[in-house]
Order: C-alpha cells, then structure tokens, then sequence
C-alpha cells in the first residue's frame, strides 16, 4: 500500500514507478515484487521479466525518455501503465500495468502484468 496522506495519488504512483524500475534495473526482483500488493497479471511476477543476458534493463538516472500514463482516475482508483525500458536503443520498452485502488487514504497496488510497447 502507498500511502497519501502526505502526497498527490499521481505523485507517489509516479515515484512508485521510478523505484519500481530501479528494482527491476537491479534485478531485485524480490524487492520489486514485495511493492505490489496484489498480482493480477495470472502469471507469477518474476517469470515476466527475464534474466538480463545480451540486454540490460534500464536504471532511472539513464533513462532519456519515458512515458507514464494515467488512466480513467475515478473515485475508486485509477490505471497507471509505464515503459520499462533497456539501456540497449534497439530494444522496444515493454509496458507495466498497474491499477491504483483508493483504500482511505492509501493507494493498493494491484499489478495487471508486462506486455510489449
């Protein structure tokens, strides 16, 4: 859960995706997965991001362009889809989706899966 008590609902999905992809650039899978509070992709989360040999998932501080969507906000949540990008130029981003549920004042983080860009 995200908590906002202290933060816009798009800004902490917008540092959440940024330390997501840290993670995942780290290949913490582990630490990635344990940010997300409900998987439903119907798959199991680190078989979806596979071991980086001959590429290299892309650190936040290297990344020259991205793109970061919200989707249909409503009072009950809203959508959050995000390029997780390579370092390597011919490598097409893959896409992360996330749905964003409002709990009180927290944000549940229910991961909707990977799909290519």
């Amino acid at each position: 859960m995200i908590d906002t008590t202290s933060i816009h609902p798009f800004a902490a999905c917008a540092k959440f995706a940024t330390e997501f992809l840290d993670r995942i650039a780290a290949y913490d899978l582990e630490a990635a997965e344990a940010m997300i509070d409900v998987n439903d992709s119907g798959a199991d989360f680190a078989s979806q991001f596979p071991n980086p040999e001959g590429f290299t998932y892309c650190p936040v501080d290297s990344i020259k362009n991205w793109v970061f969507y919200v989707v249909a906000a409503d009072e009950d949540g809203f959508c959050c889809d995000f390029e997780v990008p390579f370092l390597e130029a011919e490598f097409r981003p893959m896409q992360a989706r996330f749905t964003m549920r409002h709990i009180g004042k927290e944000l549940q983080v229910c991961y909707n899966g990977l799909v290519p860009s």
